[in-house]
């Protein structure tokens, strides 16, 4: 039996107080950082610092709707932070090329990486291995790969852009691109999640949601950094974990509202630390402690499901006359 057939079974009847407690737990953790803001950042809750949020979450958005497409079909792609690099990377000359060129920027972009993705897709959905296995293999070896090339095609130096465009529009389009190839892959994908079409597919949204991130980024940070996705591992680690878990308490586990709560919850805690005025080293060090319950439910339901798939079948009963 392959491995992510399983992958939507509920928990035993003995894990369920279990499964409870936790989701109890990480409920309680989940609207912390809410609580902690509004009460040691008095401005937690200004126009300002709400649209402020808006605009960072939405990177954060189209990342963790990536990962739920990948964690559809069996395994988590740890290199959608090289594509934002790659992608801002690929775009700014037809950004600074102006006439509109914007928009082919973003579909270059987007191509680009989508292709890389169908090709990684495609070498995951070929290999007789689990997905999780050959999907973290795969994609930390493209990851390095693309980080390389990042370097090469920057000489290691930021790309400027040279325009001011308008964040807020940027935001709206790229959002609005990235919910279309969402609900075209899920379209697609119903009711054949294991197969090679949906493995290929998974990996492509999800290198191109990461190009229009890249945009994003671009805009916001008016340079492209060919070292801007080193710091998101831990996140798409912990949105990979967020989907996983929530397999615990539902047969069919709604992994987009998953994904996109777990990217609401590292946008309020990321901003709670920068009113805080935290460094950004600690900030990592923060992220790693409100991921570690997560990851641990993850893990939990990793083992539960592999104990599923490898457990001896019960040899089927034979009718009686069969048997004389």
């Amino acid at each position: 039996m392959h491995a992510t057939d399983t992958a939507s079974l509920p928990p035993r009847t003995g894990n369920r107080f279990i499964a409870n407690y936790l989701a109890f737990i990480l409920f309680v953790l989940a609207f912390a950082p809410v609580l902690l803001s509004g009460l040691v950042a008095p401005h937690f809750f200004a126009f300002v610092n709400l649209s402020n949020m808006v605009r960072q979450g939405a990177i954060y958005l189209l990342l963790a709707l990536g990962v739920a497409m990948c964690a559809r079909v069996g395994g988590p792609d740890l290199s959608l932070g090289t594509y934002i690099a790659l992608g801002a990377i690929i775009a700014v000359p037809f950004w600074n090329g102006g006439n509109g060129s914007a928009i082919a920027g973003i579909l270059v972009s987007v191509a680009v990486c989508a292709l890389i993705g169908t090709v990684v897709g495609l070498l995951v959905s070929l290999v007789r291995l689990p997905r999780f296995l050959v999907s973290i293999c795969a994609s930390l070896a493209v990851a390095y790969f693309l980080r390389g090339v990042a370097l090469i095609l920057t000489d290691g130096k930021p790309l400027p852009l040279e325009i001011t465009p308008s964040l807020g529009s940027v935001t709206l389009l790229c959002l609005a691109a990235g919910f279309v190839l969402t609900a075209l892959f899920f379209l697609i994908s119903r009711g054949r999640k294991d197969s090679r079409l949906s493995c290929t597919l998974a990996f492509a949204c999800s290198a191109a949601l990461a190009a229009l991130a890249g945009n994003l980024l671009l805009v916001r940070l008016h340079s492209a950094q060919p070292t801007s996705g080193y710091g998101y591992g831990v996140m798409l680690l912990y949105f990979y974990c967020a989907v996983t878990s929530s397999r615990l308490y539902a047969r069919k586990a709604p992994s987009i509202a998953v994904a996109a709560f777990a990217a609401v919850y590292i946008t309020v805690l990321s901003n709670m630390l920068n009113l805080l005025g935290v460094s950004s080293y600690y900030q990592d060090f923060a992220r790693i402690l409100a991921a570690a319950p997560i990851i641990a439910v993850s893990a939990y339901v990793h083992i539960l499901e592999w104990r599923e798939s490898y457990a001896p079948q019960a040899p089927l009963a034979t009718h009686p006359a069969e048997a004389a």
